[in-house]
């Protein structure tokens, strides 16, 4: 049911702008931003079911998205954006 309901409401607009400019502002790289969002997207798809609240999806995701680029990023980089984000 909440797969559909994500697939109803157009799950390309949290993929478009706002995903690619969050991990291209966290990895400073357009290739490696484009590989945290499909990631990330893909993570979030299979794993949909752990999702309790739906009103919640966009903070999820965006802390899926957050996780995948900091695993994705160079120890020196990580340790820099994680004193940003305030996360870790």
């Amino acid at each position: 049911m909440i797969r559909r309901r994500l697939r109803r409401a157009g799950i390309r607009k949290y993929r478009s702008t706002a995903s690619s400019a969050f991990c291209y502002h966290l990895t400073g790289c357009r290739e490696t931003a484009g590989d945290v969002v499909q990631t990330t997207f893909l993570k979030a798809y299979q794993s949909l079911a752990t999702l309790d609240d739906p009103r919640l999806f966009y903070y999820w995701l965006f802390s899926i998205a957050r996780n995948e680029a900091f695993r994705q990023m160079p120890q020196a980089t990580r340790s820099w954006c994680e004193g940003l984000t305030g996360g870790g």
